[in-house]
């Protein structure tokens, strides 16, 4: 599965779904699922950390744990995936962020589970809302 940082930002930060998102990241770590993103998640979930309103003193060390712990989930993105990645984003009127992780998805042939409505109401891509995925069936 692919994910962004809809899902990862909830495993470090409050921000509501964090039961569902905590589930997510159980069966991985449990190795009931894989769990793969571009490289840009550590920078999008870091964007979170430091836009949060957390002391500077325990951001810091969160920022230094996320980006551990992200290193095991992303994966380097190849030329013809950032490519396909700008086709995309101008077909569907979507940031380089947004396109980058749906073209990762086609390319990986994975689905990509996000809690972004305007990402999943795009049908030409393999998306799901986080609440529609079926974790019992999924393992």
């Amino acid at each position: 599965m692919i994910i962004d940082s809809t899902i990862a930002e909830r495993w470090f930060l409050n921000k509501g779904f964090e039961k569902e998102c905590l589930k997510l990241r159980e069966e991985f770590e449990r190795g009931n699922i894989s769990l793969q993103a571009p490289e840009i998640l550590i920078y999008e979930v870091g964007e979170s950390i430091l836009r949060s309103k957390i002391p500077t003193n325990l951001a810091l060390k969160l920022c230094a744990l996320a980006t551990e712990y992200l290193r095991y989930i992303v994966v380097d993105i190849t030329k013809e995936t950032s490519s396909r990645a700008i086709h995309i984003g101008r077909m569907y009127d979507l940031p380089f962020n947004s396109s980058l992780y749906l073209s990762l998805s086609e390319h990986l042939r994975e689905p990509y589970v996000t809690l972004n409505e305007e990402i999943v109401r795009i049908r030409d891509f393999n998306v799901v809302h986080l609440n529609d995925l079926d974790l019992t069936r999924s393992i």
